[in-house]
């Protein structure tokens, strides 16, 4: 089983136009995957799938490393022994509105020279992803700066902080720590029951989140071959 994520509005945008596969897939094979993505992604210049089975996609990752995709273990890491962590000297956390904030996520994506999609582009799609309710929008401030950002969905019962951000100059501060942090707390103090965070596996920030107290209970993994 599986689901097709489509957006001829945002067709630029990775998360937006993807394929899930659902469940184990002991008889899936690398190059069948791939044909399936060209069938329905036939007229987008970027291929994406996210494989929700840990041992499917460990299967997989060979062939579709070899078919081109970048290969990423994700994990998915809820919140079970909070931990606030301290606000850097000179920093302050702000929960801001949506021009605010889109400017400080334009600034991200031009700072990062992202592979993603154009800046303009990239905004207009994330904010469309938070037009959804509950969502909230946290600044981290330097300087006068809004140097670190973080989206906070929820839908009542279920925290994420998601597309956590930091200006190059200001990384290794302890910025992205702190917002987290303020994110989740945000949601445990208003009801979420649940707060999780998805991280890479190997090579991302998941030591940073475990310091938080979240903890890595499943993995999945996304292939992708950008455009």
């Amino acid at each position: 089983m599986g689901l097709a994520l489509h957006s001829d509005a945002f067709a630029y945008m990775w998360v937006l136009n993807q394929l899930y596969v659902i469940g184990e897939r002991p008889a899936l094979e690398a190059a069948a995957l791939v044909a399936e993505l060209d069938r329905l992604h036939g007229h987008r210049t970027h291929r994406r799938v996210v494989v929700e089975d840990d041992a499917t996609g460990a299967r997989l990752a060979e062939g579709m490393r070899a078919a081109g995709f970048t290969v990423e273990r994700m994990a998915m890491m809820p919140l079970e022994e909070p931990v606030a962590a301290p606000v850097p000297e000179g920093f302050a956390i702000e929960e801001v509105g949506e021009e605010r904030f889109r400017a400080a996520e334009r600034a991200g994506a031009v700072d990062a020279e992202t592979r993603f999609g154009e800046p303009d582009e990239l905004v207009a799609g994330w904010a469309q992803l938070r037009s959804r309710p509950g969502t909230r929008r946290f600044v981290g401030v330097r300087d006068g700066v809004d140097a670190c950002t973080v989206t906070l969905y929820s839908d009542g019962a279920v925290g994420q902080p998601e597309s956590v951000t930091t200006l190059s100059s200001y990384r290794g501060q302890g910025l992205a720590g702190a917002v987290v942090s303020h994110a989740a707390q945000e949601a445990l103090s208003a009801g979420d029951d649940l707060v999780w965070i998805i991280c890479e596996a190997e090579g991302g920030p998941l030591p940073l989140y475990e310091r938080l107290g979240f903890r890595a209970r499943a993995q999945f993994w996304v292939f992708t071959r950008p455009a």
